[in-house]
């Protein structure tokens, strides 16, 4: 099975975006990967998305999941390869939750972990008739670097947009507030 390839550039974009969303709300995110027909390239798309995030009575926080909508149908020459998300700060693997979001989606599932380090872990599955080849992998073309990505995340965007001035961004929640 061949796949294109997904530039350097492209994934450390990603991945800037990821940390961006960590360093902000202490949560996941995603970015779907498609494929253009015409020009015959991956093309990025954060669409609107939601993180949530598990606070204990002493304040620590955890990432446990990430929702999003996939825009249906796809736009126009394009088709849904997969996605590319993060567990924060936690282990690159598939997650229970991430294998029921798999197994009716075939394409290309990425999964990010701990994004908090140089470089972060990558987890690789490809699901094909509903059956998952695993691949777990080493990011092995030299050291990743994080680019500051500012964006928006409540508003589904297309990659090439960014990254967006910082006035743009929403302040992370303010939980201190009564409700």
């Amino acid at each position: 099975m061949r796949y294109p390839t997904l530039s350097r550039t492209a994934l450390e974009l990603v991945v800037g975006f990821f940390d961006r969303v960590y360093r902000l709300y202490g949560g996941e995110a995603i970015t779907l990967l498609f494929w253009d027909l015409r020009r015959q390239r991956y093309k990025l798309w954060v669409p609107d998305q939601q993180p949530t995030v598990w606070e204990s009575a002493s304040g620590y926080r955890t990432p446990t999941n990430v929702t999003c909508q996939a825009p249906v149908p796809a736009p126009e020459n394009h088709l849904l390869m997969g996605d590319i998300h993060s567990h924060a700060d936690l282990d690159a693997y598939a997650s229970h939750q991430d294998r029921l979001d798999e197994h009716y989606r075939d394409g290309v599932h990425v999964v990010v972990g701990r994004i908090d380090e140089e470089p972060p872990q990558f987890h690789l599955e490809v699901a094909v008739a509903s059956a998952m080849l695993n691949a777990l992998f080493a990011y092995a073309c030299g050291q990743l670097t994080y680019q500051e990505v500012q964006l928006d995340i409540l508003e589904a965007r297309s990659m090439p947009q960014f990254p967006l001035a910082a006035d743009q961004i929403p302040p992370p929640p303010d939980d201190t507030s009564p409700a």
